[in-house]
């Protein structure tokens, strides 16, 4: 864990007290996570690696409690469950950005630009497909 605050050039935040299992599996860590959101000192909280749709119960305990929650997973079903949840979610290659640090940063810029053109491009093509449907053009 402290690499991942090296890399983040925010070394000195990291503080291994204040880090914890509180379980192995799913279902442990969630009942170990969630007395520890009730507490006071809690500014905010990061759920990154592999999360479950029912992991949702985190995220709703969180905003109940006013506690800002950033969640980044690579599961479909629990990215679905967490769009319907008020927590800020990253999807696609914002997933990937805390891994990446100061190494290669132009190179990411450049891909996350590449992929935000290719973006445009294809909400732009669906937009005229539908149109060209709706008027006929396309059978």
């Amino acid at each position: 864990m402290h690499g991942a605050y090296e890399n983040a050039m925010a070394g000195e935040l990291f503080r291994s007290e204040h880090s914890e299992l509180s379980g192995v599996s799913a279902f442990a860590w969630m009942a170990g996570l969630m007395p520890e959101l009730a507490r006071k000192d809690n500014a905010g909280l990061i759920l990154s690696g592999t999360m479950r749709p029912e992991h949702i119960l985190i995220a709703d305990l969180a905003d109940r409690k006013d506690l800002p929650l950033v969640a980044a997973t690579g599961s479909l079903a629990a990215q679905a469950a967490f769009f319907a949840s008020s927590s800020v979610f990253t999807l696609g290659e914002d997933y990937y950005l805390p891994s990446i640090g100061k190494v290669n940063q132009r190179a990411y810029q450049n891909q996350a630009k590449t992929m935000n053109w290719l973006r445009a491009i294809l909400a732009i093509t669906l937009i005229a497909a539908a149109l060209l449907k709706l008027s006929g053009v396309l059978p």
